[in-house]
């Protein structure tokens, strides 16, 4: 939905955020992508980023609203999140796309300088990294055994700083990465683990459970997944 409004943003030159209705329905669509997305407050930083640059015409404006809220949700997210005893997830799952990325670039062969191997050494050996990759998925390369999580969290800052590093002579992979990973969500006849459920129990306790089957008997993903084949997600994102 946040995503949706942004084009309607987009479509009309920036004019519905001029409106006070059209901006408080954006900030209500960002402040849920904020909450329901491990990574939904970088998404929402860099959407208003571009709309600030895109219409920049109106920047004091646009700062007048999104510095208060990106504020306020890092508040609740950081100093009310500890006191609740909430813990947030960890960088890495913020960070699913830039990890596949410098993976396929290392995998693929990419120069890497001394200090530029130590980042990656800090978190993960190297040639683990280039065995794990895989291209539909960061999650083989997370929860590699070593993967160290806290490691990349302290490092997170240095992460970062190699992968603009290597943006700059790995542009094409970079962009192969995210094609195939978001492969699912573009590419209509595709069919993968993205557009599956599976039952599984993590290590929380917390359990998926079949209410049509305890009630009718009837294993509903079965039943469905027979008879809707011709579904993917792509094509639920289109319509």
């Amino acid at each position: 939905l946040f995503s949706l409004y942004l084009y309607v943003v987009a479509e009309s030159g920036g004019q519905v955020l001029l409106q006070r209705g059209g901006m408080l329905r954006f900030l209500d669509l960002a402040l849920a992508a904020c909450f329901l997305r491990g990574n939904g407050f970088y998404i929402v930083l860099v959407s208003m980023i571009a709309v600030a640059l895109v219409y920049r015409r109106h920047w004091r404006r646009w700062l007048a609203w999104f510095v208060p809220f990106l504020l306020l949700v890092q508040i609740v997210l950081g100093p009310v999140y500890a006191a609740l005893g909430l813990t947030r997830l960890g960088g890495v799952e913020s960070a699913a796309l830039p990890l596949q990325q410098v993976a396929r670039a290392v995998k693929n062969g990419a120069p890497l300088t001394e200090e530029q191997t130590a980042v990656i050494e800090s978190f993960m050996p190297v040639e683990a990294m280039k065995e794990t990759y895989v291209s539909a998925s960061s999650d083989p390369l997370k929860t590699h055994p070593d993967f160290d999580r806290d490691a990349f969290d302290a490092n997170f800052p240095r992460f970062i700083g190699l992968w603009g590093q290597l943006f700059l002579t790995n542009k094409q992979v970079y962009l192969d990465a995210w094609l195939l990973q978001t492969l699912g969500y573009w590419k209509v006849d595709f069919h993968g683990w993205t557009a599956l459920t599976s039952e599984y129990e993590e290590s929380t306790g917390i359990a998926q459970h079949d209410v049509w089957r305890g009630a009718f008997g009837l294993d509903s993903r079965a039943y469905y997944g027979n008879r809707t084949t011709f579904l993917s997600l792509s094509l639920m994102a289109y319509i």
